[in-house]
């Protein structure tokens, strides 16, 4: 355990501290994500009889702070099995009411967008693509705005449209194919899955 000493008495040497981060607790944590994407990593992989309905309970994230580390190490190892893939950008999940009801969250989500994965106009993609990972059985198609940034915004910072609009460089018509590592028999499937996986599978994303 590491902690910061707020008194050391010279006498009895006795010392008062506040524990700040845990060494083992955050170990276990992520050797725990790190089977919780090797799973998902495997499932989005798999034949429909082999995926998985959920992640196992032991090893899911239960907050959206444990969603978001899986989904950076699930995106790790996307970029390690693509040695020539890169993350291009960012997708926004959950943007309407209806959406994030429909998922049980209170606000918009997001996942990455790779290289491999974003094509240009008049691309021909097969569902059969394993780099993909596509649910040949859950197929979402959405049409989109893509946005090219000018430059980055900064992060915390409070935007309107007219402050954030002179970092926008064009906004480009799109189609986003979304899909999933987990079986989806129906839309109610996502409540059952939760949003702390829902983002650890990149935020539900197979194509843009």
């Amino acid at each position: 355990k590491l902690g910061v000493n707020f008194n050391d008495q010279s006498k009895g040497r006795k010392t008062v501290g506040k524990v700040l981060f845990d060494v083992r607790q955050g170990l276990q944590l992520h050797q725990k994500l790190e089977k919780a994407s090797e799973s998902i990593r495997s499932s989005r992989k798999a034949q429909p009889q082999d995926k998985l309905s959920s992640i196992r309970s032991d090893i899911a994230p239960q907050t959206l702070d444990e969603a978001y580390k899986l989904q950076d190490i699930v995106k790790n190892d996307i970029l390690l099995e693509n040695e020539t893939t890169k993350v291009v950008g960012k997708k926004i999940a959950a943007t309407s009411i209806m959406t994030q009801k429909s998922v049980s969250v209170n606000e918009p989500f997001y996942g990455n967008l790779f290289s491999h994965s974003t094509f240009a106009s008049g691309a021909k993609i097969s569902t059969s693509d394993a780099s993909l990972g596509f649910q040949e059985g859950f197929l979402i198609i959405e049409p989109e705005f893509a946005v090219r940034m000018n430059s980055d915004s900064e992060a915390g910072r409070i935007y309107t449209p007219s402050t954030i609009k002179h970092l926008i460089g064009s906004i480009i018509p799109s189609v986003e194919i979304a899909t999933s590592a987990f079986i989806m028999p129906h839309l109610e499937a996502f409540k059952k899955v939760g949003a702390p996986s829902l983002i650890a599978d990149n935020a539900c994303h197979g194509a843009l």
